[in-house]
């Protein structure tokens, strides 16, 4: 009797288990599946050899909340312990990469570190890979200790000392500090001159210096020397053919030929005002010898920070050319750029856009904009886009299409059609990114193909569609790119900041 009694009871268990609606997973909660992602990750971290697992923490550090920036510290340090295992310019930049995210989070801690930076030993051009991450380290900590501007000015000698003074960093801070206080504006300028001057000659470091004197001479032109201004003009002007056509050739007009003359002179028109006020006699020999730069006008072209861009685009106020709309890029990024009342307009630079990759890409973003103004004409425009995936046979073009439906499937809240796009994608970012990593760099991964695309859309899903993303982050073969996108789901999850 006690056996079934007992097999009865089962029996009524199993009927009300199934009586009851199956559980469908969707969003993981919060706290909960954040914490359990994050150990997941944790745990597999020390399975990578030293460079892939450095750009892993890299990522875990920018998608950390500041609420746990004491992890991110821990992080960092074994970060730059990890890079002494690194060759010379990986490691720099590893390093420069780590501290630009770190000091999202803590800057006071990065700028120690960046002064604790070892400067690059392999050979080049010189280019010191800290200034990578000195405008961005300098910034964030005068944004949190305004007052403190003597600690950032320290870490710019202590840069100069062992490597190549921040010219770029330095313009930058420059500029700010010369709003309130111009004294310190004057100290830097004068720093720049005193590292330009006791430095090597190279024709790299006179780029740095020249591009720091468009937009910085002005605080404290008497810091900066005859001497030394008319050997970086002698320099310019002796450089080797081609590496002056490289200088010069952005700084004249983009529509017509560069030649070295034209070169020359759209350079020393750059640096025409700082001549001005530093040596009159040097501005008159020059305009002597290029009688072009006697009737240029330098016009008050937009304002750019000498730091952010390259020297020749900073100079004279040089006017920019018109978006060119057939370059894909560029189109796609004005299209993302429009209202929603703009869809004919987007249509306008869809047409121009001559590769069929790319402008399907495009018909995807649009018919988000499209669909609530007229639905079948976006949904054409997703047809359209799925035709040209299955079509084209270049992996890359394939990837950029199907992101760009993946994107749209999930704005316009269309599920089965997201699921299905995201399976053939991730298959295909699978294979690719394993064919183009092996001989990439390490610190180059998020422009891989692949993880060029599924990055942004797998941090941009994590909230839409978190176990569709899931299983198929499990399928893959990729042990790197696999546990970048569940640093990206991890991301996704976090609360804008």
């Amino acid at each position: 009797m006690l056996k079934m009694a007992t097999l009865t009871l089962f029996l009524l268990l199993i009927v009300a288990a199934c009586a009851q609606p199956t559980a469908v997973p969707s969003q993981p909660s919060g706290t909960s599946s954040h914490d359990a992602l994050l150990r997941r990750v944790k745990a597999t971290l020390f399975l990578f050899p030293p460079a892939e697992r450095a750009t892993l923490l890299i990522h875990l550090v920018n998608a950390d909340p500041a609420s746990q920036s004491v992890e991110a510290g821990e992080w960092t340090q074994e970060i730059f312990h990890l890079t002494h295992e690194l060759r010379s310019i990986e490691r720099m930049d590893v390093e420069a990469s780590a501290l630009i995210a770190y000091s999202r989070l803590d800057s006071a801690s990065a700028l120690e570190l960046l002064r604790r930076m070892e400067i690059s030993s392999s050979p080049g051009n010189g280019y010191d890979f800290r200034e990578k991450a000195a405008s961005q380290v300098f910034t964030r900590f005068l944004d949190g200790h305004p007052d403190e501007f003597a600690s950032v000015r320290d870490a710019m000698r202590k840069m100069g000392d062992t490597g190549i003074f921040p010219f770029r960093a330095a313009a930058v801070i420059a500029h700010r500090v010369a709003r309130h206080d111009h004294q310190h504006a004057t100290e830097i300028v004068r720093d720049a001159a005193h590292y330009y001057e006791h430095a090597p000659r190279t024709h790299f470091l006179d780029m740095e210096f020249a591009s720091f004197l468009v937009g910085s001479a002005k605080y404290a032109p008497a810091a900066i020397s005859k001497e030394d201004l008319r050997l970086l003009i002698t320099n310019a002007m002796n450089m080797p053919g081609e590496d002056h056509a490289a200088w010069g050739s952005a700084f004249a007009d983009p529509e017509k030929p560069s030649t070295g003359k034209s070169a020359a002179e759209a350079f020393l028109s750059g640096l025409l005002p700082v001549v001005h006020s530093v040596d009159p006699e040097l501005e008159a020999r020059l305009k002597e010898q290029h009688p072009a730069l006697a009737s240029m006008r330098l016009r008050k072209g937009r304002k750019t920070h000498a730091a952010q861009t390259e020297f020749s685009s900073a100079a004279a106020g040089i006017e920019y050319p018109p978006i060119d709309r057939s370059a894909p890029l560029e189109a796609l990024n004005e299209i993302h750029s429009l209202a929603a009342e703009d869809t004919e307009k987007a249509m306008k630079i869809r047409a121009g856009i001559q590769d069929a990759s790319w402008r399907a890409a495009a018909g995807a973003d649009i018919a988000v904009m499209m669909n609530s103004i007229d639905p079948e004409r976006a949904n054409r425009l997703l047809e359209d886009a799925e035709r040209q995936a299955k079509r084209t046979s270049d992996p890359q073009n394939k990837l950029r299409i199907t992101a760009a439906l993946g994107r749209a499937y999930m704005k316009l809240h269309r599920r089965e059609a997201f699921a299905a796009v995201i399976s053939r994608m991730f298959r295909l970012a699978d294979e690719t990114f394993s064919r183009f990593s092996h001989d990439a760099p390490k610190c180059a991964w998020a422009s891989l193909p692949g993880a060029r695309e599924l990055v942004p859309l797998t941090r941009e899903a994590a909230a839409f569609a978190p176990q569709i993303m899931l299983e198929q982050i499990d399928n893959m073969q990729t042990p790197l790119l696999q546990t970048h996108l569940l640093i990206s789901m991890l991301e996704g999850m976090q609360p804008a900041r």
